[in-house]
């Protein structure tokens, strides 16, 4: 079956995420986890996961054909043969529910230097901090997306309002 291909999606793409819709007539394979280590940001909207290594990264696989991938590379800015593409595509392994291990094509952001420290989550989960409104410390409620506290800027310190853990602390 000429054209198909294994997708790996941690992000907006997942079931139930704002994105999900240009996985419509996919594949789901199974939950899965990256076998190498990767590090995850996030803006508060969209997470990127770059290939410095971190930690394992958690998503889904689909089974996507030539035309659902050619959507998914626009909804991720990826073209090929442009190599001013924010997002890249490479082959990984990923261990999917069940132990099976396949090889997916996965997006990661190239240009790590753009990122902002703060933004890095502290595992490689986006479902877990998706959506979240965070607290600083200082008591001031920063909205989704917003990572710098309005009110103590140089020191913030995050805790998610809802777990109550510490999210990341700006040095």
């Amino acid at each position: 079956m000429k054209g198909l291909q294994f997708l790996f999606v941690y992000g907006t793409l997942l079931k139930g995420k704002g994105n999900h819709n240009f996985l419509e007539g996919a594949d789901f394979i199974g939950k899965a986890e990256t076998v190498d280590n990767y590090t995850m940001y996030s803006n508060g909207s969209f997470p990127a996961i770059t290939l410095q290594p971190t930690y394992s990264i958690v998503g889904e696989v689909y089974f996507v054909d030539a035309d659902t991938l050619k959507h998914v590379d626009r909804l991720e800015g990826y073209y090929p043969d442009n190599e001013h593409n924010h997002y890249e595509r490479k082959l990984i392994d990923v261990v999917v529910e069940g132990g099976v291990t396949v090889s997916a094509l996965v997006y990661y952001y190239k240009d790590d230097t753009r990122l902002v420290d703060d933004w890095k989550l502290p595992s490689g989960d986006f479902a877990k901090y998706h959506g979240r409104k965070w607290k600083c410390i200082c008591g001031d409620e920063l909205a989704v997306g917003e990572h710098i506290c309005p009110l103590c800027c140089a020191d913030m310190d995050c805790f998610d309002v809802l777990m109550d853990t510490r999210y990341t602390e700006r040095r």
